[in-house]
């Protein structure tokens, strides 16, 4: 069993937000964890395989976010997993 994947142009594929946050949460659902999102994960995102989880992913499609942006989103739990635009997040302890 291969233990990574990697997908391409997936913002084109899922544009609006919530079908992407879907998608990631999906995967996260069969085991599929982002290993790295960076500026150029528009064009190819790799995935590893662990342990299958329940995550809720938060797809914020702001340009140019305010200076608290990063510690609103940690209030409620979540990660920022990447740096870009748009930045995935993701909060493990929030049920789907």
């Amino acid at each position: 069993m291969k233990n990574k994947m990697i997908k391409w142009l997936t913002p084109f594929r899922y544009v609006v937000p919530a079908d992407y946050e879907r998608w990631f949460e999906a995967l996260a659902e069969k085991g599929w964890h982002p290993q790295k999102v960076v500026q150029s994960s528009s064009i190819a995102m790799t995935f590893v395989k662990s342990e299958q989880k329940n995550f809720r992913y938060v797809v914020d499609m702001q340009a140019a976010p305010k200076s608290d942006y990063k510690a609103t989103y940690e209030a409620f739990g979540c990660l920022q997993i990447a740096i870009g635009s748009p930045p995935p997040l993701r909060n493990p302890s929030t049920p789907l």
